[in-house]
């Protein structure tokens, strides 16, 4: 399918049967058909055109490269695959051997010197267009895996000047390609400290002038175009020629700052299971003592009359060791991470309960008036 029926079909104008396409399948296929017809056309016309013009130049050039004629024809193959690949160079293979035959070779049917000379053109051609094919195909799967990865690749020169970053590595900084080119790996990716907040440096020049790799990776804040600070680690490897000379570096950037949110969080509910669990064992063993603090105060209170003036004194023990004891059931509920049921608070009785210790806190140069209001807590 064409370029131009995919974008038709993603506006939503062409496909049967789709919502906001058209129902007719006849003009669906008479659009696909149409497309890939003036894609093939644009193909074909310009493999003419680059046959054509390798016939110019060897005419005008052939006083300065005979025997070697055929030259620009190989150039018209080779220009034909690398740019429509399989498709293109195959008809330029094609058309270049039947001009070559035709014009310089004439004789190529009766005598089969200059046969073999019309088919080794062909075959040199054929090579030409195999192997500028697979080498087309194997940049396009690099382009595709290096788009389709989620971190951030950078490509730098031996000077550590940026030659190459990928999709994610655009949107990381907000720089595109052209505009990223030439430019210095600090300048552009340059971390901070995470601790200190002071620019951290790439470990780039190690890996050019030692050819060391960085496997273990170092993180550092970037500071995005929107202002937004993240969490990266980098790790560098070197680029090396067949004579093992460094010329040039790979770095991989990668987001950690999702990933270090969840370990908090983790480190957090951690923290906060440990608390529990101590707090689950001093409530118990706290909850015994006010087992007897309780028991106590009430046969205490039970032996006294209530006309005693320490009958007071013993309600206020049994009293606070019932506070104390509600204390101690939240407690064992956030061991065991129960819910606490919320109850309606009596206000005015909290403050009655309270009025006693408050007046002799205060001392009797402070008066302490209490106005219970209608209606709270019920």
């Amino acid at each position: 399918m064409g370029a131009s029926a995919l974008e038709d079909a993603a506006r939503g104008g062409n496909r049967p049967g789709g919502r906001g396409f058209s129902r007719d399948p006849v003009a669906w296929n008479r659009s696909c058909m149409s497309s890939d017809s003036r894609k093939y056309l644009l193909v074909y016309a310009s493999v003419v055109a680059l046959t054509l013009a390798a016939l110019g130049c060897s005419k005008l050039l052939g006083p300065f490269i005979q025997p070697n004629y055929f030259l620009p024809f190989i150039a018209a193959v080779l220009v034909s695959t690398r740019w429509f690949g399989r498709a293109g160079g195959g008809p330029a293979a094609v058309l270049a051997t039947l001009v070559v035959g035709y014009v310089y070779i004439p004789g190529c049917l009766v005598d089969w010197h200059e046969s073999i000379r019309l088919l080794t053109f062909t075959v040199v051609s054929v090579l030409i267009v195999q192997l500028t094919h697979e080498m087309r195909s194997s940049q396009q799967r690099s382009a595709a895996m290096l788009s389709s990865i989620c971190d951030a690749v950078v490509v730098t020169d031996k000077q550590g000047n940026i030659v190459f970053v990928n999709e994610a590595a655009t949107h990381l900084s907000g720089k595109s390609l052209e505009e990223s080119r030439g430019l210095p790996l600090d300048q552009v990716y340059g971390l901070r400290n995470e601790e200190t907040g002071e620019p951290q440096s790439i470990a780039i020049t190690d890996v050019l002038q030692q050819g060391v790799t960085v496997t273990a990776p170092r993180s550092g804040l970037y500071s995005q175009p929107d202002g937004q600070q993240i969490s990266l680690e980098e790790s560098i490897a070197p680029i090396r020629d067949d004579d093992g000379k460094v010329t040039g570096a790979v770095l991989l950037l990668r987001d950690v700052t999702q990933r270090r949110q969840v370990q908090d969080q983790l480190t957090q509910s951690q923290k906060m299971d440990a608390i529990g669990r101590l707090a689950g064992g001093v409530a118990g063993d706290f909850n015994n003592l006010l087992t007897v603090i309780t028991g106590y105060s009430e046969m205490l209170t039970a032996e006294m009359q209530s006309t005693n003036p320490l009958r007071r004194f013993a309600e206020e023990i049994f009293t606070a060791a019932e506070r104390a004891a509600g204390l101690t059931r939240q407690l064992l509920a956030l061991s065991r991470g129960q819910l606490v049921q919320p109850q309606v608070l009596d206000l005015n009785l909290l403050l009655a309960n309270m009025d006693k210790m408050l007046r002799r806190l205060l001392g009797d140069q402070i008066g302490l008036v209490l106005l219970p209001g209608e209606g709270l807590g019920k």
